[in-house]
């Protein structure tokens, strides 16, 4: 009794469905982009939260200036987070990913460690009313920064490889 043969195409959809490993500078692509939209989230919460505990005012509507200075501040903002916190998210995600801790909590309460000392060291010197609750918004904008992170780049994929 003849055998069937396989295909080309049967065989390509098999060697396909392997589960490769992306190039290294691919990898590093990804987590840089993962890092910097961790920073806008952490810049959005932030500028979010401190405007929402300004004094209350009249409020009107935004001119289209008023919306690109606003845009423009954001972007700082994102700059200024994203240049301050690199050097301790990557020794924390060296830290968390050679200790094999869980991922997910371990990277957002290292970025609401962060947050949090970040926020003490450059508010330590200005005499504000509300600076715990500057502090508290820095570790949450922080720690949720970490869980988009994860989301983004680490977040646990299936311990499975295809069949072969």
């Amino acid at each position: 009794m003849a055998r069937w043969k396989e295909s080309s195409f049967n065989q390509s959809v098999k060697t396909a469905a392997l589960i490769t490993k992306p190039a290294f500078w691919l990898r590093a692509l990804r987590s840089f982009a993962s890092y910097l939209l961790a920073c806008l989230a952490a810049a959005s919460l932030t500028f979010l939260a401190v405007s929402t505990i300004s004094p209350p005012g009249i409020v009107l509507p935004m001119t289209h200036e008023q919306l690109l200075f606003v845009a423009y501040l954001l972007a700082l903002t994102t700059a200024f987070i994203a240049v301050v916190s690199a050097i301790p998210a990557i020794a924390a995600v060296f830290i968390v990913r050679s200790a094999r801790w869980p991922r997910g909590w371990c990277d957002a309460l290292a970025g609401g460690l962060i947050g949090l000392v970040a926020s003490l060291i450059f508010l330590q010197g200005l005499n504000l009313d509300q600076y715990h609750l500057l502090g508290l918004i820095s570790g949450i904008a922080g720690a949720i920064a970490g869980l988009v992170y994860w989301l983004a780049n680490a977040r646990p994929r299936p311990p499975y490889r295809a069949a072969r």
